[in-house]
């Protein structure tokens, strides 16, 4: 059996379903092909705009729908203004990280400033309203891994470096909302922490939804990380705290 016979006993099989319940004279069922849009994404806005007049069920990029002539001539009107070529956006995302860091004496006063590092990453991706996009970029990082060596009865550490992809990116899903848009993001960044040994791979996500302007470059979304630090010199100790602040920035552009 053809896939082209399966949707047709579906379609026949629903129309069957919404007409076998009492109807009155002035009911009808009609069923509407799709070109653009899946079926299933347009049901639900169908029935809030039909209500109870209208019975509807979605299949194979098809609504099958049972109600009276003008219900169904207005889901008609509807799905002629829904069942269009979806809206192409191209979304860029920044991803920025500064760090300062000060310094302090043993009287707890501030020796001096460590500076300031910007360090920004920007992504693209160009995806159809309400569907979702993936974009990732990523770097090498060496590990260094300890191992045991053994030589007859003598035995030792070598040391060997691993590499490890670093990666960072976003998930997305624009949806229109007006004149605006309403974006599902899930930033996702990787960093690497310590020396040598010590070394580790640091996690951050940050999932939100926010509705943004089009065409304007709008701040989503902050995390601080604070941490302290401690440096050792012969005679000498000096404590000193370091701040690192990531912000992930957003725009939006609709495509022709």
């Amino acid at each position: 059996m053809n896939r082209t016979l399966l949707r047709l006993l579906s379609v026949a099989v629903l129309a069957l379903l919404l007409s076998a319940s009492p109807v009155s004279s002035a009911e009808e069922v009609r069923v509407f092909a799709l070109q653009h849009r899946a079926a299933a994404e347009l049901l639900p806005a169908l029935r809030e705009l039909a209500g109870d007049k209208v019975k509807l069920a979605a299949t194979n990029g098809r609504i099958v729908a049972r109600g009276e002539a003008a219900e169904l001539d207005l889901v008609d009107r509807a799905l002629r203004g829904l069942d269009v070529v979806p809206v192409q956006w191209r979304i860029r995302v920044r991803q920025s990280r500064r760090s300062i860091g000060e310094t302090f004496d043993a009287t707890g006063r501030i020796g001096y400033r460590l500076g300031t590092t910007d360090n920004a990453r920007e992504q693209s991706l160009q995806v159809a309203d309400g569907e979702s996009g993936l974009i990732r970029i990523g770097r090498d990082e060496p590990f260094i891994r300890q191992l045991l060596a053994l030589a007859g009865e003598v035995e030792g550490f070598g040391t060997t470096i691993d590499y490890r992809r670093l990666t960072t990116g976003f998930l997305v899903t624009p949806r229109q909302s007006g004149d605006q848009v309403a974006l599902e993001l899930v930033p996702r960044m990787e960093d690497a922490r310590g020396e040598g040994r010590h070394k580790t791979v640091v996690f951050q996500e940050l999932a939100t939804r926010v509705v943004v302007p089009v065409g304007r470059w709008v701040n989503i979304g902050r995390s601080v990380v604070t941490g302290s630090r401690v440096s050792g010199v012969p005679l000498s100790f000096r404590a000193g705290t370091a701040e690192a602040t990531r912000e992930f920035w957003v725009l939006v552009e609709k495509l022709p």
